[in-house]
């Protein structure tokens, strides 16, 4: 049996049984990389079988979106993009040590960062739905309401000279560091010209099919919504960061600075307003509701399927990240910064940089 690990906030491992090369890139894509596994026992363990089993026959809770599988465990059906996949879930055991059970060539583990995320609150860690780069040796954390321009602050201080900590998922440690999951960062069209940096990294060819998508796009805006949609979905590009900026990823702790509270709004300009790291806290509360939706909705079926077991680590963990998030960012210096949309990254990096300083 081969075991490999993904160690996360350097707290909650998760091992791997039996991946194929396929399943341990689909995890690091997710994770981060891979180690070898030791004797730690870990938090979530990932094992891989060619055929997942399920009782015969199989109830469903909704027209085939999950099934109720052995034991107290759901079995999701559809995963990313709807393809067909069989992953066995412990519901009601997420946040403490648990085993998901996948078939081989799954891709990206359904639920997994929200299972992560569970699981580093035992830790008196807590995720947080941000990007961070590191500018003299501080964090500087930018978050907000989902697509409300936190990337956008990472590709304008990026540009500038930072290096990047994370851009999708931070976690915020007990002694007041930050680290982050190593995900591709989601560059879209419009970014792609204003940025030298952002310009090489995507590469001409991509920039060309970019721009044939977005002209594709005006074309088809009135005459049919729903491919309009289809190619709107088209019109980013996943960039490694390490292409964004010539100094290396952040991988290890780094001391919590600044906070950058994004957020869209009407106007030309862009501006910093004062804000409280009370305030965020308090927003981000909210934020991590919206991103924990999905497992809401699962833990919900699982109620339905298994109405006896009790979801401890679930239902306690907006309480749970309310008091950490306040005990860590509550006297925090923080800004709002208020910016248009789409928006001119150069001068977007200019006023946070002013701000932060």
């Amino acid at each position: 049996m081969t075991a490999r690990d993904a160690l996360v906030a350097g707290v909650v491992r998760v091992r791997l049984l039996d991946a194929t090369p396929g399943d341990e890139a689909a995890v690091v894509a997710q994770l981060g990389p891979l180690r070898p596994a030791d004797a730690t026992p870990a938090d979530i363990t990932l094992r891989y079988v060619d055929r997942l089993p399920v009782p015969e026959p199989m109830r469903f809770v909704g027209p085939g979106e999950l099934g109720v599988g052995e034991a107290d465990a759901l079995v999701v059906l559809r995963g990313r993009h709807r393809r067909p996949v069989r992953v066995a879930v412990p519901v009601g055991r997420l946040g403490g040590e648990c085993t998901i059970t996948c078939e081989h060539g799954v891709g990206r583990v359904p639920h997994l960062i929200a299972a992560v995320n569970l699981a580093l609150l035992r830790h008196d860690v807590v995720a947080l739905h941000a990007s961070a780069v590191e500018v003299d040796g501080r964090a500087v954390v930018a978050t907000g309401w989902s697509k409300g321009g936190k990337t956008e602050v990472v590709l304008a201080l990026l540009a500038r000279g930072a290096r990047l900590i994370g851009d999708e998922w931070l976690h915020l440690r007990p002694d007041d560091t930050v680290t982050g999951i190593r995900e591709p960062v989601r560059v879209w069209d419009w970014q792609v010209g204003q940025l030298d940096p952002v310009r090489a990294a995507v590469g001409r060819r991509t920039r060309a099919r970019l721009a044939t998508v977005g002209a594709a796009r005006h074309v088809v805006d009135r005459r049919s919504p729903r491919l309009a949609t289809l190619l709107d979905r088209q019109r980013g590009v996943d960039v490694d960061g390490t292409r964004l900026s010539p100094r290396r990823p952040a991988t290890d702790p780094v001391p919590l600075g600044p906070l950058v509270l994004v957020t869209s709004a009407t106007g030309d300009d862009v501006r910093a307003v004062p804000a409280t790291g009370a305030e965020v806290a308090e927003r981000m509360v909210a934020s991590l509701a919206y991103e924990r939706a999905p497992l809401r909705e699962l833990a919900d079926a699982h109620r339905f399927a298994f109405p006896a077991v009790p979801l401890p680590h679930l239902d306690a963990a907006g309480a749970r990240e309310r008091a950490l998030l306040h005990a860590r960012l509550d006297g925090r210096p923080t800004v709002e910064v208020l910016h248009p949309y789409p928006v001119d990254l150069a001068h977007l990096g200019t006023v946070v940089t002013e701000a932060v300083t």
